[in-house]
């Protein structure tokens, strides 16, 4: 999980607040500190860093040695989310403290963007009555004026929305109307920013508060966040009010690089939780994307069960790594003289507990949209690794292993070195892995890529290119690198069978031009016996596909588990 940031104003308004207050999230099982008030620290006589950094290396750093057993008991009851309130008084002393004082702890949980936050409140048992009572009073009236309105633009804001939407709802629904849910996003309100300066760019947002009130007369509006409104209005005539609004913002900015993007969300009779009617009205929203041709989309709820189905393979990836739901099947590499395997091609698959056997087709895409292709293609290195040393072990006959590496990849630090030091740390023979490219990764990198290439080749390891012939510049990418090997993309070998004379031709050829060139030649996808035939008298070195075999998962004797 991803600790939750909080816009800069949102936390200058937190740490502002008049009473000692920590803010908490719990993170892979240990607890952060995501921000704690000005007040606290005066308190405890500390400052904002030393207070964070000594919370987030012990919650009990600072408690009398006595009373720690009382506040783990109450902290693992309220991280249980159990129906015992969190209510504790205990001793606390920091370095700049003189003695021990007597704290009164309360706490709640609260959830911010979807993630639940422990919202701790501190108080000096010891500080007289009239004090407690004149700071009391100054919350209040700061909870009243700040906690519930938007600074900017003077609407109520998310905090506002969180608690009292849904008597929005409900009293739309007494006035005998549908009540609907309308998302809006100033598209482009950085380049507007950057541009214009922050201080024309809250008068934008100002104004846009001011145009949403004008034309939102049933309902409410809100601003959620940032450069994010929320209306809670009548069903009836909202997509024309919606046009009309989206009109009038185009005479406001006067300028392209800003417009607006609406997402509606019809609500059912059955929603009971503002949040999720936010969400849902904001799901529809990001389907606009960055088409400038759209400004309105509605809720539809397969959209929802994609991103719902994202969010679990997003969830529980590092879940999936830890208790080896992912793992390495292994796709014989055939000499196409002998048809015997030659080497192996490692590809990652999701074993769901739940799910059963996952296509990678639902989760690769997910972990490349979100930039963790390097960690999955680390775990799946270390997993060839493994197996490759097991098996040597045990004294069988290794095959070479092709594993796949992103362009993503070859942008963190020290990638060949962590390569060859994970190789010859368990004691392989460099020439037992290879490492394969995709030609369309090949555009992506500048020049520190060839260097990387050769850099992995000098170790002796050889360098594959995947997918030749997918992309328009595969002659070009032939010129630019130094590959041991290229695999002919099996679109090629798929339409050998419709009698395609282009690609009849245009094999062969590949092939002469990578063997004069001393590049060896791999053909993709073959199915068929006749693909087979033909691709032999083309000359290829190895033949892929499920003629021969699907990808397997392998034991530790090298046998097929089926």
């Amino acid at each position: 999980m991803k600790k939750l940031e909080f816009s800069e104003q949102r936390r200058k308004d937190y740490e502002a607040l008049p009473t000692g207050m920590a803010i908490y999230q719990v993170i892979d099982g240990k607890i952060k500190t995501l921000l704690v008030t000005d007040k606290l620290c005066e308190m405890l006589k500390i400052s904002r860093e030393d207070l964070v950094a000594n919370l987030d290396k012990s919650m009990f750093g600072f408690v009398h040695p006595d009373d720690v057993g009382r506040m783990a008991y109450f902290g693992k009851k309220f991280a249980a989310h159990s129906d015992e309130k969190y209510d504790v008084f205990y001793r606390w002393k920091t370095p700049n403290m003189d003695d021990f004082h007597i704290f009164h702890s309360v706490a709640n949980h609260v959830v911010i963007d979807g993630v639940t936050l422990g919202f701790f409140f501190y108080t000096d048992a010891e500080e007289s009555g009239k004090n407690n009572q004149i700071l009391d009073t100054h919350y209040q009236k700061y909870a009243n004026d700040q906690m519930y309105q938007d600074r900017l633009t003077h609407l109520p804001n998310r905090r506002f929305l969180e608690f009292f939407g849904m008597e929005e709802v409900s009293k739309l629904r007494l006035a005998k109307q549908h009540p609907v849910c309308v998302t809006v996003n100033i598209a482009g309100m950085s380049v507007y920013n950057n541009l214009y300066g922050l201080k024309k760019g809250d008068r934008l947002l100002q104004g846009l508060g001011e145009l949403l009130v004008k034309e939102i007369t049933e309902g409410h509006v809100y601003h959620n966040q940032d450069d994010h409104f929320l209306i809670l209005t009548a069903a009836a005539g909202v997509e024309q009010k919606i046009a009309d609004i989206h009109q009038e913002f185009s005479d406001l900015a006067q300028n392209e690089a800003v417009d607006l993007q609406f997402g509606l969300y019809d609500i059912q009779d059955d929603d009971q939780n503002i949040m999720t009617i936010a969400h849902r009205a904001n799901s529809a929203m990001k389907e606009i994307g960055h088409d400038r041709r759209l400004h309105l989309k509605k809720y539809d709820p397969a959209v929802e069960e994609e991103d719902l189905e994202e969010s679990y393979f997003l969830n529980n990836f590092s879940r999936a790594m830890d208790e080896k739901w992912l793992t390495a099947y292994f796709q014989p590499i055939c000499s196409a003289k002998t048809q015997q395997p030659a080497a192996y091609e490692a590809l990652a698959r999701w074993r769901d507990p739940n799910r059963g056997l996952v296509s990678p087709a639902s989760f690769i895409p997910v972990i490349e949209k979100h930039h963790l292709t390097y960690y999955l293609d680390m775990y799946m290195l270390w997993e060839v690794i493994s197996k490759l040393r097991t098996w040597k072990e045990r004294g069988l006959d290794l095959k070479p292993v092709s594993v796949n590496l992103a362009h993503e990849d070859f942008e963190m630090p020290h990638l060949v070195e962590k390569i060859n030091n994970l190789v010859a740390g368990a004691g392989l023979d460099r020439s037992l892995i290879k490492i394969e490219i995709t030609e369309r990764d090949l555009s992506k990198n500048t020049g520190r890529l060839q260097q990387q290439i050769d850099q992995l080749r000098a170790y002796g390891f050889e360098v594959w290119m995947d997918d030749f012939g997918s992309g328009y510049s595969s002659l070009n990418a032939l010129n630019d690198y130094h590959f041991d090997l290229i695999k002919i993309d099996m679109l090629f070998v798929r339409h050998l069978d419709d009698k395609s004379p282009l690609n009849r031709i245009l094999i062969p050829e590949i092939v002469k031009v990578a063997h004069c060139l001393g590049i060896k030649t791999l053909a993709e996808g073959v199915e068929t016996p006749e693909q087979r035939d033909f691709l032999q008298r083309a000359g290829c070195d190895y033949l892929q596909g499920f003629l021969f075999s699907k990808p397997v998962e392998l034991d530790d004797n090298l046998q097929a588990v089926l």
